[in-house]
């Protein structure tokens, strides 16, 4: 996409090369020095909008992954991003937000809400469509990408356009109709015939797929309606979370204002205003009716309710399989035929092993009980770095962990494909990957194979170096101490752990990497690499190579460690780096001792670096 470099003054900055448009006022942010560059653009009601829909580029800038709705077709650096749901949204904000350009120009960016992305689209006009066009289908042509009648340059393969290759509306923003869907932060209950009143976002615009309808239509989760985002009139339609990111659904940056970010929900329910006069007013939408409890009496403020609305900050939250049991709980009890009253089963002995199928992959698994332990080392332990200050943790809830390393065979089964630099084997771990990536594994696998009761995910820090540890307070997870007599050289690994002193031991992979060089090695050796998992002794409670082999990502942002005690603790609040724990075939010694802890950019990848995960409990 070319850069349009038009800036407001009072928001220059230092870095950037100043040129004045007086209508209208915009400001250009580059996100670093060869980087993107994000257009803003100040409406008259004193908000700035994103000149374009947010694009590939810029979104794998923030995050260091490309994000398609799953169509490598729509990865042009000058498309817009789609296939986002509102938790990636609010995690990309976050991450913009923080970057030092963003922090200089003094903008906080956000979602628009559905009236504030309503009356930028219109950008003043009265008439149907924001250019002023009467509104039959054919005027679209000047400002859309659409779903044309018949459809003559309509690419079936490849629908996404770059982003401003249409004109703009009268406040020079491009592509409001058409070409992505948009989010806004403006949230709805649907009262949907299939799962109930829930919770979803609205989206603005329409995309490239739609087409417009003059009349109004049955929608099937609506009801009757004008079916604004098809029709593109206002371009608003509400979508219910449940159905997750849209493939075609991307979003628009705005500033300025007091709305409230994407995950706050709206005081009541929103529809779209009817425009076909300037002084028509908004139509009024009914309320859902509350649920009703046997007997047809409207339900207090019940189980079934509580229910629901844990399904609903759940289903906000991107934990879909963990708001369907919710979903379940309360249509039972609304139902007034509740589940049996058995005895709930007392909780599994610590390593007790669980088995999931996903296809005809099994994911074994070790249960880790509540408990309270000690995290970090102490002064006296041989390797020990100033990040490791010891304090007391409890972690309040049991959860399931990864009996290994995610596989090759496992990640292939569920997403398709194999970025590992050693493609030795199913049996090997996955490497080469980026925490992003992990983090679009987990989704897939939540929707393939969900857990009653439980959610898959990337453990926390805390979570993975206390299943580590498996009872052990000394600096390995077998309950010995760790003595390093050169850096490559740490004999108490050898039995449990593949590191930098022992890798190439019976090394049969493809793609070898040469470790001739390494100094200090415990065994001599030429070509080295990751093994097939589960090869080494497993810790007290049946984990394998929780030490070495390969480098694990976990869920947190890192940052330094609290100084008292503390439950069930997430890490840092934000960041610019994830944690990565356990050391891998090419650690040093001093690397793969429990306590060891690293940070880097959630986009990295190595040849050594890969993640296991874990059954967390939905609530």
């Amino acid at each position: 996409m070319k850069n349009r470099l038009a800036v407001l003054p009072a928001l220059v900055l230092s870095a950037l090369s100043v040129s004045v448009r007086a209508e209208p006022e915009t400001v250009a942010i580059p996100l670093g020095e060869k980087g993107p560059v994000l257009e803003m653009v100040k409406t008259p009601d004193g908000l700035w909008f994103g000149k374009f829909e947010v694009t590939q580029a810029q979104w794998r800038r923030v995050t260091g992954s490309r994000k398609s709705g799953g169509r490598a077709v729509d990865e042009g650096d000058d498309k817009p991003v789609v296939g986002v749901s509102a938790g990636e949204v609010s995690s990309f904000l976050s991450r913009l937000n923080a970057m030092e350009p963003v922090r200089k120009s003094g903008l906080s960016f956000r979602l628009p809400t559905a009236d504030e992305w309503t009356t930028a689209c219109r950008a003043g006009g009265t008439g149907a469509w924001p250019l002023g066009a009467d509104g039959r289908e054919g005027s679209l042509d000047a400002m859309a990408w659409y779903r044309a009648r018949p459809r003559s340059g309509f690419d079936l393969a490849d629908p996404l356009r770059p982003v401003g290759t249409k004109a703009p509306n009268a406040y020079g923003l491009y592509d409001m109709l058409g070409n992505a869907e948009e989010m806004t932060a403006t949230t709805v209950r649907i009262d949907d015939r299939f799962a109930g009143t829930v919770q979803g976002n609205v989206w603005c615009g329409g995309g490239v797929n739609f087409r417009p309808r003059p009349e109004p239509i049955e929608n099937d989760f609506l009801g009757p309606q004008d079916d604004g985002g098809m029709n593109f009139r206002d371009g608003c339609l509400a979508r219910r979370s449940l159905e997750g990111p849209l493939n075609q659904g991307g979003f628009r940056l705005c500033a300025g204002g007091t709305a409230s970010g994407v995950s706050a929900p709206a005081p009541s329910v929103w529809a779209p205003a009817v425009r076909q006069t300037p002084s028509a007013a908004p139509a009024p939408v009914p309320a859902p009716a509350p649920p009703s409890a046997p007997g047809g009496a409207p339900a207090p403020d019940s189980a079934a309710a509580r229910a629901r609305q844990q399904a609903i900050e759940l289903i906000n939250a991107g934990d879909l399989a963990g708001a369907q049991a919710f979903l379940d709980l309360a249509r039972s009890l609304e139902s007034g035929t509740p589940a049996p009253t058995a005895a709930q089963p007392s909780e599994p002995a610590p390593g007790t092993r669980k088995v999931v199928r996903v296809g005809a992959v099994e994911v074994a698994l070790r249960w880790c009980p509540p408990g309270s332990f000690t995290m970090g080392s102490p002064s006296s332990e041989d390797g020990r770095f100033a990040n490791e200050t010891q304090h007391r943790v409890t972690l309040t809830k049991g959860f399931w962990l990864g009996e290994t390393e995610v596989t090759q065979g496992l990640w292939k089964k569920v997403m398709g494909d194999n970025p590992s630099y050693f493609k030795s084997g199913d049996d090997y771990p996955v490497e080469n990957v980026s925490w992003d990536m992990c983090q679009r594994f987990v989704e897939k696998l939540n929707s393939q194979a969900s857990v009653a009761g439980f959610r898959w995910a990337l453990p926390t820090e805390a979570q993975w170096e206390y299943a580590c540890r498996a009872g052990a307070t000394t600096a390995l997870p077998n309950g010995k101490d760790i003595r390093i007599l050169g850096e490559n050289n740490a004999p108490a690994l050898d039995d449990i752990a593949w590191y930098g002193g022992n890798s190439s031991v019976d090394w049969h992979g493809v793609n070898g990497y040469d470790v001739s060089g390494w100094s200090e090695k415990q065994y001599s050796g030429s070509k080295a690499g990751t093994h097939p998992v589960a090869r080494k002794t497993a810790n007290e409670w049946g984990l394998y190579d929780m030490i070495g082999n390969a480098w694990e990502w976990c869920a947190d942002w890192y940052g330094s460690y609290p100084s008292g005690e503390v439950s069930d603790p997430t890490g840092a609040s934000s960041g610019s780096y994830r944690v990565r724990r356990g050391g891998s075939w090419a650690g040093i010694a001093s690397f793969c001792r429990s306590a060891y802890r690293i940070g880097n950019e959630p986009y990295l990848r190595h040849r050594a670096l890969g993640f296991r995960v874990a059954l967390v409990p939905v609530r």
